[in-house]
Protein backbone atom coordinates (compact mmCIF):
# COMPACT_ATOMS: atom_id res chain seq x y z
CA UNK A 1 0.00 0.00 0.00
CA UNK A 2 1.22 3.49 -0.85
CA UNK A 3 1.84 6.02 1.94
CA UNK A 4 0.67 9.64 2.05
CA UNK A 5 1.75 12.13 4.73
CA UNK A 6 -0.47 15.15 5.43
CA UNK A 7 0.96 17.98 7.55
CA UNK A 8 -1.06 20.81 9.14
CA UNK A 9 -0.16 23.65 11.49
CA UNK A 10 -3.29 23.32 13.61
CA UNK A 11 -4.89 20.74 15.87
CA UNK A 12 -6.61 17.79 14.28
CA UNK A 13 -8.24 16.31 17.37
CA UNK A 14 -12.02 16.49 17.77
CA UNK A 15 -12.35 18.79 14.78
CA UNK A 16 -10.73 21.56 16.80
CA UNK A 17 -10.01 23.52 13.60
CA UNK A 18 -12.32 24.09 10.58
CA UNK A 19 -9.68 22.69 8.22
CA UNK A 20 -9.38 19.44 10.21
CA UNK A 21 -12.57 18.04 8.73
CA UNK A 22 -11.37 18.86 5.22
CA UNK A 23 -8.03 17.12 5.74
CA UNK A 24 -9.66 14.00 7.13
CA UNK A 25 -11.90 13.83 4.07
CA UNK A 26 -8.88 14.29 1.79
CA UNK A 27 -7.35 11.34 3.66
CA UNK A 28 -10.53 9.36 2.94
CA UNK A 29 -10.16 10.17 -0.77
CA UNK A 30 -6.59 8.92 -0.64
CA UNK A 31 -7.70 5.77 1.16
CA UNK A 32 -10.09 5.08 -1.72
CA UNK A 33 -7.08 5.41 -4.05
CA UNK A 34 -5.05 2.84 -2.13
CA UNK A 35 -3.02 5.14 0.14
CA UNK A 36 -2.28 4.68 3.80
CA UNK A 37 -2.73 8.31 4.87
CA UNK A 38 -1.08 9.66 8.04
CA UNK A 39 -2.04 13.04 9.47
CA UNK A 40 0.29 15.26 11.47
CA UNK A 41 -0.99 18.36 13.21
CA UNK A 42 0.39 20.86 15.68
CA UNK A 43 -0.82 20.69 19.25
CA UNK A 44 1.09 22.77 21.82
CA UNK A 45 0.53 20.17 24.53
CA UNK A 46 0.15 16.72 23.02
CA UNK A 47 2.62 14.65 21.07
CA UNK A 48 -0.02 12.13 20.02
CA UNK A 49 -3.56 13.23 19.28
CA UNK A 50 -5.50 10.00 18.87
CA UNK A 51 -7.56 8.94 15.88
CA UNK A 52 -10.12 10.46 13.54
CA UNK A 53 -12.18 8.07 11.43
CA UNK A 54 -9.47 5.45 11.60
CA UNK A 55 -6.59 7.82 10.82
CA UNK A 56 -3.82 8.22 13.36
CA UNK A 57 -3.30 11.92 14.09
CA UNK A 58 0.03 12.81 15.66
CA UNK A 59 1.89 15.97 16.55
CA UNK A 60 4.98 17.26 14.78
CA UNK A 61 5.37 20.50 16.74
CA UNK A 62 6.90 21.23 20.12
CA UNK A 63 4.96 22.44 23.11
CA UNK A 64 5.67 25.82 24.67
CA UNK A 65 7.67 26.85 27.69
CA UNK A 66 9.03 24.36 30.19
CA UNK A 67 7.26 21.41 28.57
CA UNK A 68 9.03 22.17 25.31
CA UNK A 69 12.45 22.19 26.96
CA UNK A 70 11.79 18.74 28.38
CA UNK A 71 10.70 17.36 25.02
CA UNK A 72 13.30 15.08 23.49
CA UNK A 73 12.73 16.76 20.11
CA UNK A 74 14.60 20.03 20.46
CA UNK A 75 13.13 21.92 17.52
CA UNK A 76 10.59 21.60 14.74
CA UNK A 77 13.16 20.40 12.24
CA UNK A 78 14.12 17.50 14.47
CA UNK A 79 10.46 16.64 14.95
CA UNK A 80 9.76 16.71 11.20
CA UNK A 81 12.86 14.60 10.59
CA UNK A 82 11.62 12.10 13.16
CA UNK A 83 8.33 11.83 11.31
CA UNK A 84 10.00 11.48 7.92
CA UNK A 85 12.40 8.88 9.30
CA UNK A 86 9.42 6.59 9.90
CA UNK A 87 8.49 6.90 6.23
CA UNK A 88 11.73 7.62 4.33
CA UNK A 89 10.09 7.11 0.95
CA UNK A 90 6.42 8.16 1.13
CA UNK A 91 4.48 8.18 -2.11
CA UNK A 92 2.88 11.57 -1.49
CA UNK A 93 3.29 14.58 0.82
CA UNK A 94 0.56 17.19 1.25
CA UNK A 95 1.26 20.37 3.18
CA UNK A 96 -1.60 22.27 4.77
CA UNK A 97 0.86 24.11 6.97
CA UNK A 98 -0.02 27.76 7.46
CA UNK A 99 2.98 29.66 6.19
CA UNK A 100 2.12 32.58 8.46
CA UNK A 101 2.63 30.35 11.52
CA UNK A 102 5.40 28.05 10.34
CA UNK A 103 6.95 29.73 7.33
CA UNK A 104 9.97 27.46 7.13
CA UNK A 105 8.15 24.17 7.62
CA UNK A 106 6.43 24.18 4.24
CA UNK A 107 9.69 25.00 2.51
CA UNK A 108 11.49 22.25 4.40
CA UNK A 109 8.87 19.70 3.34
CA UNK A 110 8.91 20.91 -0.27
CA UNK A 111 12.70 20.69 -0.47
CA UNK A 112 12.66 17.21 1.08
CA UNK A 113 10.10 16.06 -1.48
CA UNK A 114 12.14 17.55 -4.32
CA UNK A 115 15.33 15.80 -3.22
CA UNK A 116 13.56 12.47 -2.80
CA UNK A 117 11.48 12.92 -5.97
CA UNK A 118 8.24 12.55 -4.04
CA UNK A 119 4.99 14.07 -5.37
CA UNK A 120 4.25 17.16 -3.27
CA UNK A 121 1.17 19.39 -3.13
CA UNK A 122 -0.08 22.22 -0.95
CA UNK A 123 -3.66 22.67 0.23
CA UNK A 124 -4.90 26.27 0.08
CA UNK A 125 -8.19 27.29 1.68
CA UNK A 126 -8.10 31.08 2.06
CA UNK A 127 -6.50 34.32 0.97
CA UNK A 128 -7.22 36.99 3.53
CA UNK A 129 -6.32 40.62 3.18
CA UNK A 130 -5.12 43.57 5.22
CA UNK A 131 -8.44 45.22 4.32
CA UNK A 132 -10.08 43.00 6.94
CA UNK A 133 -8.38 44.99 9.63
CA UNK A 134 -9.65 48.49 8.91
CA UNK A 135 -11.78 50.44 11.33
CA UNK A 136 -11.29 51.21 15.05
CA UNK A 137 -7.98 50.07 16.43
CA UNK A 138 -6.36 49.71 13.01
CA UNK A 139 -3.19 51.55 13.97
CA UNK A 140 -2.79 49.47 17.11
CA UNK A 141 -3.30 46.37 14.99
CA UNK A 142 -0.45 47.33 12.65
CA UNK A 143 1.96 46.72 15.51
CA UNK A 144 0.72 43.20 16.29
CA UNK A 145 2.01 39.81 15.21
CA UNK A 146 -1.25 39.19 13.34
CA UNK A 147 -0.42 42.07 11.00
CA UNK A 148 2.99 40.54 10.34
CA UNK A 149 1.35 37.19 9.69
CA UNK A 150 -0.98 38.82 7.19
CA UNK A 151 1.99 40.29 5.32
CA UNK A 152 3.69 36.88 5.29
CA UNK A 153 0.48 35.27 4.05
CA UNK A 154 0.23 37.71 1.14
CA UNK A 155 3.87 37.09 0.24
CA UNK A 156 3.34 33.33 0.41
CA UNK A 157 0.22 33.32 -1.79
CA UNK A 158 1.77 35.52 -4.47
CA UNK A 159 5.35 34.33 -4.60
CA UNK A 160 5.92 31.12 -2.65
CA UNK A 161 2.85 28.99 -3.40
CA UNK A 162 3.34 29.21 -7.20
CA UNK A 163 6.78 27.65 -6.74
CA UNK A 164 5.20 24.60 -5.11
CA UNK A 165 3.67 23.85 -8.55
CA UNK A 166 0.91 21.53 -7.30
CA UNK A 167 -2.14 23.15 -5.69
CA UNK A 168 -5.18 21.62 -3.99
CA UNK A 169 -7.51 24.63 -4.03
CA UNK A 170 -10.75 25.06 -2.17
CA UNK A 171 -12.23 27.36 -4.83
CA UNK A 172 -12.17 28.00 -8.55
CA UNK A 173 -10.81 31.49 -7.74
CA UNK A 174 -7.60 29.95 -6.41
CA UNK A 175 -7.56 27.31 -9.13
CA UNK A 176 -7.67 29.91 -11.91
CA UNK A 177 -5.05 32.09 -10.23
CA UNK A 178 -2.52 29.27 -9.84
CA UNK A 179 -3.30 27.63 -13.15
CA UNK A 180 -2.37 30.94 -14.79
CA UNK A 181 0.93 30.67 -12.88
CA UNK A 182 1.62 27.31 -14.54
CA UNK A 183 0.61 25.12 -11.61
CA UNK A 184 -1.19 21.79 -11.69
CA UNK A 185 -4.45 22.36 -9.80
CA UNK A 186 -7.52 20.60 -8.50
CA UNK A 187 -10.58 22.10 -6.82
CA UNK A 188 -11.78 20.33 -3.69
CA UNK A 189 -14.51 22.46 -2.08
CA UNK A 190 -15.82 21.84 1.41
CA UNK A 191 -15.83 18.05 1.84
CA UNK A 192 -18.17 15.90 3.90
CA UNK A 193 -18.78 12.20 4.40
CA UNK A 194 -22.48 11.83 3.66
CA UNK A 195 -22.60 8.55 5.57
CA UNK A 196 -22.07 10.59 8.74
CA UNK A 197 -25.12 12.72 7.99
CA UNK A 198 -27.66 9.99 7.30
CA UNK A 199 -29.17 10.35 10.78
CA UNK A 200 -29.42 14.13 10.41
CA UNK A 201 -30.59 14.46 6.82
CA UNK A 202 -34.30 14.00 7.48
CA UNK A 203 -36.85 15.78 5.34
CA UNK A 204 -39.44 16.24 8.10
CA UNK A 205 -39.22 18.92 10.79
CA UNK A 206 -41.47 19.32 13.81
CA UNK A 207 -43.92 22.20 13.31
CA UNK A 208 -43.21 25.38 15.28
CA UNK A 209 -44.56 28.85 15.61
CA UNK A 210 -41.58 30.69 14.18
CA UNK A 211 -39.09 29.94 11.44
CA UNK A 212 -35.79 28.82 12.99
CA UNK A 213 -32.64 30.27 11.40
CA UNK A 214 -29.22 29.16 12.62
CA UNK A 215 -25.70 30.57 12.44
CA UNK A 216 -23.13 28.00 13.59
CA UNK A 217 -19.53 29.04 14.16
CA UNK A 218 -17.41 31.82 15.56
CA UNK A 219 -18.40 35.19 14.06
CA UNK A 220 -15.45 36.98 12.55
CA UNK A 221 -14.92 40.00 10.38
CA UNK A 222 -15.37 37.97 7.19
CA UNK A 223 -18.95 37.03 8.18
CA UNK A 224 -21.40 39.95 8.14
CA UNK A 225 -23.70 38.14 10.54
CA UNK A 226 -24.83 41.32 12.31
CA UNK A 227 -26.63 42.24 9.09
CA UNK A 228 -28.88 39.24 9.73
CA UNK A 229 -29.49 40.50 13.27
CA UNK A 230 -30.43 43.89 11.83
CA UNK A 231 -32.76 42.20 9.32
CA UNK A 232 -34.81 40.39 11.95
CA UNK A 233 -35.43 43.69 13.77
CA UNK A 234 -37.61 44.77 10.86
CA UNK A 235 -41.38 44.77 11.61
CA UNK A 236 -41.94 42.90 8.34
CA UNK A 237 -40.67 39.67 9.86
CA UNK A 238 -40.55 40.55 13.56
CA UNK A 239 -42.11 37.72 15.51
CA UNK A 240 -42.13 35.33 12.54
CA UNK A 241 -38.52 34.16 12.80
CA UNK A 242 -35.90 33.50 15.43
CA UNK A 243 -32.12 33.58 14.96
CA UNK A 244 -29.99 31.10 16.90
CA UNK A 245 -26.23 31.39 17.39
CA UNK A 246 -24.23 28.24 18.11
CA UNK A 247 -20.55 28.67 18.88
CA UNK A 248 -20.79 32.31 19.91
CA UNK A 249 -21.67 33.86 23.24
CA UNK A 250 -22.58 37.39 24.28
CA UNK A 251 -18.96 38.47 24.65
CA UNK A 252 -17.98 37.40 21.12
CA UNK A 253 -21.01 39.09 19.58
CA UNK A 254 -20.40 42.22 21.61
CA UNK A 255 -16.83 42.26 20.31
CA UNK A 256 -18.06 42.40 16.71
CA UNK A 257 -20.59 45.13 17.43
CA UNK A 258 -23.82 43.70 18.89
CA UNK A 259 -25.11 46.20 21.42
CA UNK A 260 -26.86 45.25 24.63
CA UNK A 261 -29.76 47.45 23.55
CA UNK A 262 -30.36 45.48 20.34
CA UNK A 263 -30.08 42.19 22.20
CA UNK A 264 -32.63 43.34 24.79
CA UNK A 265 -34.92 44.65 22.05
CA UNK A 266 -34.97 41.32 20.21
CA UNK A 267 -35.52 39.28 23.36
CA UNK A 268 -36.25 35.62 22.63
CA UNK A 269 -36.05 36.28 18.88
CA UNK A 270 -32.24 36.20 19.25
CA UNK A 271 -30.96 33.12 21.07
CA UNK A 272 -27.28 32.66 22.02
CA UNK A 273 -26.27 29.10 22.86
CA UNK A 274 -22.49 29.49 23.20
CA UNK A 275 -20.08 26.65 22.43
CA UNK A 276 -21.49 23.15 22.12
CA UNK A 277 -20.03 19.75 21.15
CA UNK A 278 -19.64 19.29 17.40
CA UNK A 279 -22.20 16.48 17.19
CA UNK A 280 -24.80 18.54 19.02
CA UNK A 281 -24.31 21.47 16.67
CA UNK A 282 -24.96 19.15 13.72
CA UNK A 283 -28.23 18.12 15.34
CA UNK A 284 -29.22 21.74 15.87
CA UNK A 285 -28.39 22.63 12.26
CA UNK A 286 -30.41 19.63 11.08
CA UNK A 287 -33.36 20.79 13.17
CA UNK A 288 -33.29 24.33 11.75
CA UNK A 289 -35.40 25.59 8.88
CA UNK A 290 -32.46 27.53 7.41
CA UNK A 291 -28.88 28.51 8.10
CA UNK A 292 -27.59 31.97 7.19
CA UNK A 293 -24.26 33.18 5.80
CA UNK A 294 -23.43 36.72 4.66
CA UNK A 295 -20.04 37.77 3.30
CA UNK A 296 -18.71 40.71 1.34
CA UNK A 297 -18.06 39.89 -2.30
CA UNK A 298 -14.31 40.40 -2.00
CA UNK A 299 -11.18 38.34 -2.51
CA UNK A 300 -11.16 36.72 0.91
CA UNK A 301 -14.69 35.35 0.45
CA UNK A 302 -14.16 34.33 -3.17
CA UNK A 303 -10.85 32.59 -2.52
CA UNK A 304 -12.31 30.50 0.30
CA UNK A 305 -15.41 28.35 0.60
CA UNK A 306 -17.52 28.18 3.73
CA UNK A 307 -17.64 24.87 5.56
CA UNK A 308 -20.99 25.98 6.98
CA UNK A 309 -22.74 25.66 3.61
CA UNK A 310 -21.63 22.10 2.90
CA UNK A 311 -22.47 20.90 6.40
CA UNK A 312 -25.86 22.62 6.33
CA UNK A 313 -26.89 21.01 3.05
CA UNK A 314 -25.58 17.63 4.18
CA UNK A 315 -27.97 17.96 7.13
CA UNK A 316 -30.79 18.74 4.73
CA UNK A 317 -31.04 22.36 5.87
CA UNK A 318 -31.39 25.06 3.17
CA UNK A 319 -29.14 28.11 3.21
CA UNK A 320 -29.84 31.84 3.11
CA UNK A 321 -26.74 33.53 1.66
CA UNK A 322 -25.37 35.92 -0.89
CA UNK A 323 -23.27 34.45 -3.69
CA UNK A 324 -19.52 34.46 -3.17
CA UNK A 325 -16.84 31.98 -4.21
CA UNK A 326 -18.46 28.91 -5.85
CA UNK A 327 -21.76 29.06 -3.97
CA UNK A 328 -23.64 29.40 -7.26
CA UNK A 329 -22.66 25.77 -7.94
CA UNK A 330 -24.75 24.54 -5.02
CA UNK A 331 -27.09 27.34 -3.91
CA UNK A 332 -30.09 27.81 -6.20
CA UNK A 333 -32.73 30.34 -5.21
CA UNK A 334 -35.96 28.62 -4.24
CA UNK A 335 -34.43 25.15 -4.63
CA UNK A 336 -31.66 24.69 -2.08
CA UNK A 337 -32.16 27.97 -0.24
CA UNK A 338 -32.70 31.66 -0.87
CA UNK A 339 -30.15 33.96 -2.42
CA UNK A 340 -29.51 37.47 -1.12
CA UNK A 341 -28.57 40.12 -3.68
CA UNK A 342 -25.64 41.12 -1.49
CA UNK A 343 -24.62 41.00 2.15
CA UNK A 344 -26.64 44.07 3.21
CA UNK A 345 -29.36 43.98 5.91
CA UNK A 346 -32.04 44.88 3.34
CA UNK A 347 -31.07 42.04 1.00
CA UNK A 348 -30.98 39.64 3.94
CA UNK A 349 -34.40 40.89 5.06
CA UNK A 350 -35.89 40.26 1.62
CA UNK A 351 -34.47 36.71 1.50
CA UNK A 352 -35.59 35.88 5.04
CA UNK A 353 -39.09 37.19 4.30
CA UNK A 354 -39.33 34.93 1.23
CA UNK A 355 -37.98 32.02 3.26
CA UNK A 356 -40.55 32.60 6.02
CA UNK A 357 -43.40 32.74 3.52
CA UNK A 358 -42.14 29.55 1.90
CA UNK A 359 -42.08 27.64 5.20
CA UNK A 360 -45.43 29.03 6.32
CA UNK A 361 -47.21 27.76 3.21
CA UNK A 362 -45.45 24.35 2.98
CA UNK A 363 -43.34 21.98 5.07
CA UNK A 364 -40.35 22.57 2.75
CA UNK A 365 -39.60 18.82 2.58
CA UNK A 366 -38.87 19.09 -1.14
CA UNK A 367 -36.27 21.79 -0.56
CA UNK A 368 -34.60 19.77 2.18
CA UNK A 369 -34.45 16.73 -0.11
CA UNK A 370 -32.87 18.91 -2.80
CA UNK A 371 -30.20 20.03 -0.31
CA UNK A 372 -29.29 16.44 0.56
CA UNK A 373 -29.14 15.53 -3.13
CA UNK A 374 -26.89 18.51 -3.90
CA UNK A 375 -24.62 17.66 -0.96
CA UNK A 376 -24.17 14.15 -2.33
CA UNK A 377 -23.38 15.53 -5.78
CA UNK A 378 -21.08 18.38 -4.76
CA UNK A 379 -19.70 17.96 -1.22
CA UNK A 380 -19.39 14.21 -0.62
CA UNK A 381 -15.72 13.24 -0.71
CA UNK A 382 -16.46 10.23 -2.93
CA UNK A 383 -17.30 12.54 -5.83
CA UNK A 384 -13.67 13.66 -5.93
CA UNK A 385 -11.92 10.29 -5.90
CA UNK A 386 -11.45 10.11 -9.69
CA UNK A 387 -10.53 13.83 -10.07
CA UNK A 388 -7.91 13.31 -7.35
CA UNK A 389 -6.60 10.22 -9.15
CA UNK A 390 -6.14 12.31 -12.31
CA UNK A 391 -4.44 15.08 -10.31
CA UNK A 392 -2.01 12.67 -8.69
CA UNK A 393 -1.20 11.14 -12.06
CA UNK A 394 -0.34 14.60 -13.35
CA UNK A 395 1.95 15.49 -10.47
CA UNK A 396 3.65 12.11 -10.28
CA UNK A 397 7.43 12.38 -10.18
CA UNK A 398 9.37 10.14 -12.58
CA UNK A 399 11.43 7.53 -10.78
CA UNK A 400 14.57 8.03 -12.84
CA UNK A 401 17.17 10.45 -11.53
Amino acid sequence: MKTALIFASHRLSAFAHPNALRLVNIALILRELGYDARLYGADPDLEAQGELKGFRCEDWKLGRGRAARKNRFRNWKARIDAVLAQYPAPDLIISAVSETQSFRVGSYLANYARRKRIPFAVSLVEWFSLKHFSGPGKHDYLRTSKYKNCVLHEFYMRFVAPRRKNIIAISSYLEKYYRAKGCETIVLPTLVDMDEYSEYAKTERAPRERVKIVYAGSPRRKDCILNAVEAIRNPKIRGRVELHFFGADETELRNIGLSDGVKAELGETLVLHGRLPYAQIKREVADADFTVLLRENKRNANAGFSTKVGESMACGTPVIANITSDLAQCLTDGETGFVCRDESPQSCLDAIARAAEFVERSNAAEMRSACVKKAKEYFDYRVYVEPMRDFLDRIAVRGDS
